[in-house]
């Protein structure tokens, strides 16, 4: 480009995330339960929601619920509700301008406080650190989706 001879080797990229599509999306398991489990949590993670929560969408006994999500996940219900909290917790990071109060209330934190430890706890950096890494410049200033 610009008349200049290409670079000799490849200039590599990391990826700032993936995105699922709803067709590979993990609501393609075949245990109906599981699939209410999981999507009630995608479509609530962003409330104060707990395990408890997910058992009146998946009727199932507590231990069930766990046992089906570790054989399938690999991970309790727990820990796939603070999965999907982080993620968009991410996502809001590099696609937004919201402080990070706005950030942990719109991915269901009680404290900014919260979302800061568990953050650097699971990704090894703070939030705002995360934000001036992976960053998406010139995003315009957007509200949450739910």
């Amino acid at each position: 480009m610009a008349g200049h001879a290409p670079p000799s080797h490849p200039i590599l990229i990391p990826p700032t995330g993936v995105t699922p599509r709803q067709s590979s999306d993990i609501l393609a398991f075949k245990d109906p339960l599981l699939r209410n489990a999981i999507r009630f949590i995608r479509d609530h993670a962003h409330e104060p929601i707990q395990v408890q929560d997910i058992l009146s969408h998946a009727p199932l006994s507590r231990r069930m619920l766990e046992i089906r999500f570790r054989e399938e996940l690999g991970r309790s219900p727990a820990s796939e509700i603070r999965r999907v909290r982080l993620d968009r917790a991410k996502r809001l990071l590099m696609e937004t301008d919201l402080t990070l109060p706005r950030v942990a209330e719109a991915c269901g934190f009680a404290e900014p406080s919260s979302l800061a430890r568990t953050f650097r706890k699971v990704f090894g950096m703070s939030p705002t650190s995360y934000r001036h890494q992976y960053r998406i410049y010139n995003v315009p200033h957007s509200k949450p989706r739910k």
